[in-house]
């Protein structure tokens, strides 16, 4: 007897696999604190659908905007509403693994990206959306993560230290930003005020030479390696614009490049206001002189009352609009050498305003963990891997980020008393990134350019991006994952497999890394055509196991071997063919009269 509706779930139509990679009680997903598709009301209830949907877990992704007034985010959730969210994971015997703040909110750094300045004002600001955070996610989940998304300050990849072909010889100079090379700039910060401002590196001005010597030594090579004469290169050296790449060449000279080209910039201001004191001030006592010979001639009665004091009166208005001209000069000088003191890279500065926030953050959470009696794991705080265009988004920044930050938190315990040994412990538990597929994905948009071959790129940046991966787990900087998908370098949110990057790949590897925190799909693009997609598409790619895995006896059946049955997804055919067909005299559907009615 042949029996419908079983294909799919049956052992022969999908033979089983391996291991699953995570079990589905490991598995969950993300859920908006606004439901953007209008199901949900409140958080409350858009919580309880995905507990009853059946994940183990989620993470609350704050999505509306920190500078929204009213409506969103940790503030607009009371004790009361704070009690339900517990109450329900308790009654699913589930769990909150912690929250995700608002993309609005991007950094750490308080690099204010509408503005292009770096803020003070801004920092405390984000520093305090953490604290709501921390505070609430102790409140709900008893523990957990919050997620802070890493855009920490704009950055140009050309001259990372990560896509030197020098220092990796392997994925060196992969990289490649139209343009960047000719239409880049360097940024400076302004670090009393905040303000920015740009430099293009391809019309920098000459530089200020120390010495003669110098200037002699800069001037023969550029006639020896370009072959010209030394007429032609002093005029390339002293009076033509130079380039960064040209500072960075004649940097055992010039010193180091930044330093060289704040010289440049400022040093012609200042030599320029000195000459200028130095002729005032030799006209000040050429006048005073003057003034002296008239005096003597009065004194001898060479010259008249009245061509005394007129002529004297001429003498002393020049001498004081020079001397007041040499202290708006020595004014100027003090200002541009303030000015040269203060104004720095904004990569080197906003770097270090990140690692002091993350350290400050880190300090919260472990305070609201020892201090907090509800906690029952530890609260750690850390970026999330960004978007390619500002720095924290490469995973050799995002690892750089996350080990910084947690030195200068050690640093800052052992200030209070903490053994070397603890503070870095604490650190590590209070300090851990969220690692994002799918934003690492976006990668591939910069990745070997004159490669045509998509499917050739794809395959090469995969090895990128599993290394990568690899890179990551080996350093343990992670508290979550949010497992998703793309079919491109476009920012997308396909659920795990569906997409051309190895997301299950990453999910065996730090497994095989022993990592112990959150798995979280944010899949959730294609929802639309199937609810539910976001979790059992990443199951099915995972393997995961349906039943307990406390259960014993039998062999726990695999997601991959039910879930079209449990979808409903794929369905039984709903007409019957050849001999499935039931004898011409006994089919009567129930529509049918008394004659009997033909399958045609």
């Amino acid at each position: 007897m042949v029996q419908f509706n079983t294909g799919y779930g049956s052992k022969k139509s999908s033979p089983r696999l391996e291991d699953p990679i995570i079990p589905i009680n490991e598995l969950g997903i993300t859920v908006p604190e606004h439901d953007p598709s209008g199901k949900f009301k409140n958080v409350v209830q858009g919580v309880q659908a995905a507990f009853r949907s059946g994940v183990g877990q989620i993470q609350l992704v704050f999505n509306m905007s920190h500078q929204s007034a009213i409506g969103g985010r940790a503030k607009s959730l009371g004790p009361e509403v704070r009690e339900a969210l517990r109450e329900v994971a308790l009654a699913n015997e589930a769990i909150i693994s912690g929250v995700e703040l608002p993309t609005s909110m991007s950094n750490l750094s308080g690099y204010d990206m509408q503005r292009g300045q770096l803020s003070e004002e801004t920092r405390r600001e984000h520093l305090n959306e953490v604290r709501d955070a921390i505070k609430f996610t102790a409140d709900v989940a008893q523990g957990g993560s919050v997620d802070i998304l890493s855009w920490e300050f704009p950055r140009q990849i050309i001259e990372a230290p990560w896509n030197n072909p020098e220092k990796d010889k392997k994925w060196g100079g992969k990289f490649v930003v139209a343009d960047e090379e000719e239409k880049g700039e360097i940024r400076f910060v302004d670090e009393r005020t905040g303000a920015t401002a740009a430099v293009q590196k391809k019309g920098l001005p000459p530089p200020v030479f120390e010495t003669k010597e110098k200037e002699k030594e800069v001037i023969a090579r550029i006639a020896k390696e370009r072959k010209i004469s030394e007429d032609d290169a002093r005029k390339q050296a002293t009076q033509k614009t130079w380039t960064w790449r040209e500072y960075k060449e004649f940097q055992d000279i010039l010193g180091e490049p930044i330093g060289a080209i704040k010289e440049a910039i400022f040093g012609k201001q200042v030599r320029f206001a000195q000459r200028e004191i130095e002729v005032r001030k030799m006209e000040v006592e050429e006048y005073g002189e003057a003034l002296d010979k008239l005096k003597r001639d009065k004194e001898n009665d060479k010259i008249t009352q009245e061509d005394f004091k007129r002529k004297t009166e001429r003498i002393k208005a020049v001498i004081e609009k020079n001397e007041s001209y040499i202290e708006e000069q020595q004014r100027t000088i003090a200002e541009t050498e303030d000015k040269k003191e203060n104004l720095n890279p904004l990569d080197v500065v906003a770097k270090a305003k990140s690692i002091q926030s993350y350290a400050e953050a880190g300090l919260m959470a472990m305070e609201e963990t020892h201090n907090n009696k509800n906690i029952k794991r530890p609260i750690h705080v850390g970026p999330e891997l960004g978007w390619p265009h500002s720095w924290g988004s490469h995973p050799q920044e995002f690892k750089e980020l996350i080990l910084k930050s947690r030195e200068e938190m050690a640093k800052q315990l052992e200030g209070k008393g903490y053994t070397k040994d603890d503070a870095k412990e604490q650190a590590k538990i209070h300090i851990k990134g969220t690692l994002d597929t799918s934003h690492l994905g976006m990668w591939i948009d910069k990745f070997m350019p004159e490669e045509k071959n998509w499917e050739k790129k794809i395959k090469k940046f995969n090895e990128w991006f599993v290394e990568q991966v690899e890179d990551i787990a080996k350093a343990d900087i992670l508290g979550s994952v949010q497992l998703v998908d793309s079919m491109s370098g476009a920012h997308e949110h396909l659920p795990a497999g569906q997409g051309i990057f190895p997301v299950t790949e990453t999910a065996k590897i730090l497994k095989k890394h022993k990592f112990s925190g959150y798995f979280v799909s944010e899949g959730h693009g294609e929802e639309k055509f199937n609810e539910g997609r976001i979790f059992m598409k990443t199951w099915e790619a995972l393997n995961a196991s349906v039943e307990s895995k406390y259960k014993s006896g039998y062999e726990p059946r695999k997601w991959n071997e039910i879930n079209h049955a449990y979808s409903g997804v794929a369905r039984s055919p709903t007409q019957m063919f050849g001999s499935y067909t039931p004898p011409r005299a006994e089919y009567r559907p129930w529509a049918g009269g008394k004659e009997p009615i033909s399958f045609e």
